[in-house]
């Protein structure tokens, strides 16, 4: 193989290693806003005394899922050799997951 071919199979290996590690976070901060919104419902639910600390750890969870979701992007916008159309999709699905993650806190409250 000529070495224009090997370079271009590396560029789009360590591409797809992006995107494969963009996805590991997305799905991590997805659980972890799973568990934040798991804490505000039902750790206010069941212990109405200690409704104001379950709402800030809650709040502070799905926070961290959220500074995640934006980690994720930023680590994957800065990889070089990613390719514009998948930069795109990162933003459109931070956006998306971010926007519905502010709207579900807001409709949970």
């Amino acid at each position: 193989m000529p070495d224009k071919d090997l370079n271009q199979l590396a560029e789009e290996r360590n591409h797809l290693a992006a995107e494969r590690t963009y996805l590991s976070w997305i799905r991590t901060s997805l659980a972890i806003l799973g568990a934040g919104f798991a804490i505000l419902k039902l750790l206010v639910y069941h212990q109405a005394a200690h409704e104001q600390q379950a709402q800030v750890v809650g709040f502070s969870v799905v926070l961290l899922g959220i500074l995640l979701i934006v980690f994720a992007l930023f680590q994957f916008m800065s990889q070089k050799g990613n390719r514009k159309a998948s930069i795109f999709a990162a933003l459109i699905t931070s956006f998306i997951l971010i926007v519905s993650t502010v709207w579900l806190l807001f409709v949970s409250i």
